[in-house]
C-alpha cells in the first residue's frame, strides 16, 4: 500500500518548487522524523478526550459533544536541548501567563530558524511548549471551568479553530504592515517607559 502511495501520479502538473515538497515530505514520512499528533476535546465541564495517533480514540460520554480538536506537525530532532536551562525549570514553575511567557520566549530563543530554499513563508517546527513546559492541570474549580468553556464558545480556545481563526481575522483585517506596526508601537511605548523586558 505505501509503494502504491509512493508510485501515485499527481491530478496536477507540478512545479519544481511542488516536487522539492513532495520529494522531502515523502523522506521525513519514510523515516519517521514527521510526527504526527491528532487529540479530540472538550464538553463544558471542561474534560478533554484525546488520543494520539497510535493511541485508540477515548469517547467521551455519549451525552457530551465531542469537537475535533488542534493538531500538529513537526520535525523529530529529539529532546529539547536546553530543557534544563527553561526559565520554570530553573527558577520554579508558575501557572500565570508571565511565566508562561518566559519560557515561550526562552524556546523561541533556542530553537534553530530553518527554512527551506522552496518555501516562500515556513520553516519546520521542532518543539512545542507542550513538550517543554510543565503544565498542571489540577482541579482548577467550577468558576474556572465555566469561564474556559465561555472563552471556547468565543472562539478563544486552545484548539485550531480557537488559536487560527482569531489569528487569520487580524491578520486579514491590519495585514503584514499593520501588524509590523502595531509592534513597532509597542516598542516605542516600552522604550519611552524605560522598561527594557519588555522591548526585548
Amino acid at each position: 500500500m505505501i509503494e502504491e502511495k509512493i508510485q501515485f501520479v499527481p491530478k496536477f502538473i507540478q512545479s519544481e518548487r511542488i516536487k522539492a515538497l513532495e520529494k522531502r515530505n515523502m523522506e521525513l514520512a519514510l523515516t519517521g522524523k514527521r510526527k504526527l499528533y491528532g487529540w479530540y476535546e472538550g464538553d463544558e465541564e471542561g474534560r478533554a478526550y484525546g488520543a494520539y495517533i497510535d493511541q485508540p480514540y477515548v469517547p467521551s460520554p455519549e451525552e457530551k459533544k465531542t469537537d475535533v480538536g488542534d493538531h500538529a506537525c513537526w520535525i523529530d530532532m529529539g529532546k529539547f536541548p536546553l530543557i534544563e536551562e527553561l526559565p520554570s525549570k530553573k527558577y520554579g514553575y508558575e501557572m500565570n501567563a508571565e511565566s508562561w511567557g518566559r519560557d515561550y520566549a526562552f524556546l523561541l530563543d533556542n530553537t534553530p530558524p530553518t527554512i527551506n530554499a522552496y518555501e516562500r513563508i515556513v520553516g519546520e517546527i521542532y518543539w512545542e511548549m507542550h513538550m517543554v513546559r510543565r503544565y498542571d492541570w489540577a482541579d482548577v474549580g467550577e468558576e474556572f471551568t465555566k469561564k474556559r468553556w465561555e472563552a471556547r464558545c468565543l472562539g478563544a480556545s486552545g484548539t485550531a479553530s480557537g488559536h487560527c481563526c482569531p489569528d487569520l481575522e487580524i491578520g486579514i483585517k491590519q495585514g503584514f504592515g499593520g501588524i509590523l506596526e502595531r509592534i513597532q508601537k509597542s516598542k516605542d511605548k516600552y522604550t519611552y517607559l524605560n522598561n527594557s523586558e519588555k522591548v526585548s
